[in-house]
């Protein structure tokens, strides 16, 4: 059996699908995009069996300030559907016996490459295909606008270590990173870079000429200069500039025509197809790795996702980049799949709405929580950790299947399996102290800057009333309100440059991050010395309550740097 079958009182299987479904589905699409042209860019789909096209074709434009048409030379980025490549990989790999699965993965790096380890429980191969391995999120080094930044897969992996903070096959968090790893072992394993190995075991075989997967795509130059003049958009507005690296290319920088992405997917229809020489690999590839707990329902195949959102048991893989949205979905019992690519960042209509067209939509009973979770794919340690507060989310009634939600006891709390991650449920106490330092952070910045506009104020006045008020420490408010204010000013800048490309070098954060817990010390400095230096009656103007509340200010930024982690530069 390829699959699990899913059949099971509380989830609703679609109806057979007739060869007369699948020859109307071209007109049901067209009709979908007709409906949808007001927000649509660019796409292109195709739907197929095993060994024939049921329907494809592209709409919209390439670039829409001229009118360029998307064709079937169009290409566009695959986001981190390129992953199953990786995947498809270690599978083969594994046919080899050049990998094992549930083999520890130091046997396959070299010795003492990860250095952030933190359980001694074995960190196998399926725990990164599972996504439990159980690293945090990491989001500095990962893409670059500057092509001379690239640099290896080791050099990034060396360099960029998120920390383990879940013991191995605990938690279900999407981790880029370990896909990246999982490519470098597929390095270290087969002799040649990552990006050779897939072209001479994945694109020539398949006849994917019009596919490029390094960062730059220097390795198909028809294929960057394609990508190069397409547009991307997010809505119908251009991002600018159209063209950028992610240095963790293997999870998420493979680009093709809508074609190549067909021959990729529809070879993974067959037990036959030439991506393995062992039925038993394409088997092993598709039978499921990873359960929703409690349940015999498949969350995951060996790095192919369970899509637990239509009607008939679809697995798969969507993907985004900075300007392209796709996905791959695959229906094996029926022999049937689609695959979408659009040149709109994060689009949603076409890449999980139009699918419900040939797939139907899931009609079982869902969830009936209300209240808050954290993802578990996270930053939970370092000048970055409160990045945890924002993966704070409102779950709604229905927002997941029913058989999502269980009682996980090392945890200590319900988690709510989604297909890709985990949400852990937490109440408004276990984030408290979260936003009570955070909100007393708030009102010293509110209160800094109204007494900027204040002191400025008097400053004024006394100036044109040509009035002097002697100051023997001119420069403890205005320093202190600097202080302040430092570590908004610092995030202010460094926030844009992380959720861009345009990211810096590694040390660039690290000094910023020192000057931030620097400015702390220099805070609680402060605070003494100012309180000294009144006593002394060593300032004239400098009000108690002037002193009181600009000290109250420094002690709680202070706090905040200290409690956020936020001068531990050497933690990323």
């Amino acid at each position: 059996m390829l699959m699990v079958n899913l059949i099971a009182p509380y989830q609703v299987r679609a109806a057979d699908i007739d060869n007369d479904s699948f020859s109307d589905i071209g007109r049901r699409i067209e009709e979908y995009v007709a409906q949808n042209k007001e927000t649509t860019a660019g796409m292109s789909v195709a739907v197929f069996s095993e060994k024939e096209t049921l329907y494809r074709n592209s709409f919209g434009y390439t670039d829409m300030a001229n009118k360029v048409p998307v064709t079937e030379d169009s290409v566009m980025e695959w986001g981190s559907v390129s992953k199953l490549l990786v995947w498809v990989s270690v599978m083969q790999l594994v046919e080899q016996g050049k990998i094992v699965l549930e083999e520890d993965i130091n046997r396959y790096l070299p010795e003492g490459f990860l250095k952030n380890r933190v359980f001694s429980e074995p960190l196998t191969m399926l725990n990164l295909m599972n996504h439990n391995a159980g690293f945090e999120e990491t989001i500095i080094g990962m893409a670059t606008d500057k092509a001379e930044r690239i640099i290896s897969l080791k050099e990034y992996l060396q360099t960029y270590q998120p920390r383990q903070v879940f013991k191995p096959g605990l938690v279900c968090a999407y981790s880029n990173w370990g896909t990246t790893l999982a490519a470098y072992i597929v390095e270290c394993v087969s002799g040649i870079s990552y990006d050779s190995y897939v072209r001479k075991h994945i694109f020539e075989p398949l006849g994917m000429n019009d596919t490029a997967i390094r960062p730059d795509l220097s390795d198909n130059q028809s294929v960057k200069e394609k990508r190069m003049a397409l547009k991307i958009y997010q809505g119908l507005k251009e991002i600018e500039p159209n063209m950028n690296y992610i240095i963790m290319y293997p999870a998420g920088a493979c680009t093709s025509t809508i074609g190549d992405m067909q021959k990729f997917a529809q070879a993974l229809l067959s037990k036959e197809t030439v991506l393995f020489k062992n039925p038993g690999t394409y088997q092993l590839l598709f039978s499921p790795s990873l359960y929703f707990p409690e349940t015999d329902i498949p969350r995951n195949y060996h790095g192919f996702w369970a899509l637990d959102n239509f009607a008939s048991p679809i697995i798969g893989h969507g993907g985004n980049t900075a300007g392209c949205s796709s996905h791959i979905l695959l229906d094996l019992e029926n022999g049937i799949g689609m695959v979408i690519q659009t040149n709109q960042a994060g689009e949603h209509i076409y890449n999980y709405l139009l699918p419900e067209l040939l797939f139907g939509s899931y009609q079982g009973p869902k969830t009936a929580y209300v209240g808050l979770a954290r993802v578990a794919r996270t930053i939970s340690h370092g000048p970055l950790k409160i990045y945890s507060l924002l993966s704070v989310v409102g779950i709604e009634e229905n927002d997941f299947n029913e058989y999502a939600i269980t009682r996980n006891d090392e945890l200590d709390t319900d988690v709510i399996a989604g297909p890709y991650c985990d949400f852990l449920k937490i109440g408004i106490r276990d984030i408290i102290w979260d936003i009570i330092v955070l909100v007393l952070y708030l009102l010293s910045l509110i209160y800094c800057l109204v007494n900027i506009l204040r002191h400025l104020i008097i400053f004024l006045v006394r100036k044109i009333r040509k009035k002097n008020s002697p100051d023997r420490m001119p420069f403890f408010y205005p320093l202190a309100i600097v202080l302040v204010l430092f570590p908004v000013i610092a995030f202010v800048l460094i926030i844009p440059s992380l959720l861009s490309f345009k990211q810096w070098f590694l040390i660039s954060y690290r000094l910023v991050f020192a000057a931030i817990g620097l400015a702390a010390l220099v805070m609680l400095f402060l605070i003494v010395y100012g309180f000294r230096q009144f006593k002394k009656g060593k300032t004239a103007y400098l009000k108690p309550w002037d002193l009181y509340g600009i000290c109250i200010c420094l002690l709680i930024a202070a706090v905040n740097i200290i409690y956020w982690q936020m001068g531990c530069f050497w933690l990323i």
